[in-house]
This record gives structure tokens, sequence and C-alpha cells, in this order.
């Protein structure tokens, strides 16, 4: 393993363990005051229950509609596993807008969580971008080097000599897979979350829009070395 691929395993250890921590932090701020709140709207909703005189069936639909106590199927938003998500949204600045710190320990720590985790996410996207793209130039030299290549760039004129690989080329895939892991994503969240095919997609777009984004500026800019 070359000292770019130790550095980008490095660098996905690095974050990991540090959304790990962001997240352990955000759960012991605002996990209390999140569960104080939600016994609370749980004590309002059984009164007006007992008032009012709901069916289950009414009463489950309140809960969706009103209390949305479970959105998108994530749990609590603040235990551990809604704050990992929370601070991987954080650091990628996707920024989704469902969910915020309410306790001023909650906002000072996320300000401060975003202020090193962003960079470190930067340079962790860039390093993966690299070594994705040099992986993506491997491929396309051995493919360059088979015997329907070598065919095909005798018949057309536009296609690159044996070997040589452009940062056209790395474009070209780059966008291939990444529209085709937006679609394959668009799927996956309409089958598992019952939304639409327009709402799995846009959430899969932007979701992707800043890996992607990145990862194609990196070939341009960097493909020239590989």
């Amino acid at each position: 393993m070359d000292k770019r691929s130790v550095r980008a395993v490095l660098l996905i250890i690095s974050t990991f363990t540090y959304l790990l921590l962001g997240a352990a932090v955000f759960e012991k701020l605002e996990s209390n005051d999140d569960m104080e709140r939600r016994e609370q709207i749980g004590i309002i909703a059984n009164k007006m229950q007992q008032k009012y005189n709901f069916t289950k069936k009414d009463y489950e639909l309140l809960r969706t509609v009103v209390i949305k106590s479970v959105p998108h199927k994530a749990g609590y938003q603040w235990k551990f596993a809604g704050a990992f998500y929370f601070a991987t949204v954080v650091i990628t600045t996707v920024g989704y807008g469902h969910s915020a710190p309410d306790t001023a320990a909650g906002k000072l720590f996320c300000m401060m969580f975003a202020l090193a985790g962003i960079p470190l996410g930067l340079v962790m996207f860039q390093s993966i971008g690299e070594r994705v793209n040099t992986f993506i130039a491997f491929c396309l030299r051995k493919v360059s080097g088979s015997i329907m290549w070598q065919e095909a760039s005798l018949m057309a004129k536009d296609i690159n000599i044996i070997g040589e690989v452009t940062p056209k080329h790395l474009l070209m895939v780059s966008l291939s897979i990444g529209t085709l892991v937006v679609l394959v994503g668009t799927y996956v969240f309409h089958r598992a979350e019952r939304w639409t095919i327009l709402e799995a997609y846009y959430y899969c777009f932007i979701s992707s829009e800043f890996t992607l984004l990145r990862t194609q500026s990196i070939a341009f800019c960097n493909s020239i070395h590989l």
C-alpha cells in the first residue's frame, strides 16, 4: 500500500472516530432534554386521548402527523444513532434542516464540532477522490490494453491511443458511477421509507451532491498526475 492509500485510510479512520466522539457528546448534551420534551408531549397526548375519546387509529394518526415521534423510522433524534447521523450531516455540510441542538451547550459544541470537522471531512473526501481516480485510471488502462479496445481505437479516431487516460474519461466514469449510486439509493429509500420517487431522488441527490462534485473536481485537477 502506497503512502497516499495509507493517508486515505488514516483520514477515514480519523473522521469516523471524530464522528463517534461527536455523536457521543451530542447524545450526552441533548438526550435528556429531548426525553423530557417527549414525556411532556406523551402526557398531553394521553390527556387529549381521554378527553376526546380518540380511537386507536385516530391516536396513531395524531402521533404520526403532529407529534412525529419517529421521523423516517430513525428513532429518537438524540440517542446515539440519531446523534451520529446529525454529526455526519454537520461535517458534510449537507444540512437537511431536520433537527438542531436545543440546549445552549449543544449549540456551542455544534459550532466547535463543525469548525474542526468540516475541514477534516474536506481533506478526507479529497483523499478518497484521489484514490478513486487512481483506481479508475488503472481500470481504464487495463481496458484500453484489451483486444476490443485496440480494435475500437483503430476504427474510431476520437478514441485516444492505447494507455492514455484523460480527465474527460475520468469525469465520464465518475458521473456514471455517481448517477448509478443516486438511482440505486432512490430505489432503496423509495422501498424502505415508502417515499415517493421524487422524494427519494431528491434526498439522494442532495446527500450525494457534495461528494460527487468534489470527486469530479479532483478528477480534473489531479488526473494529470495519474
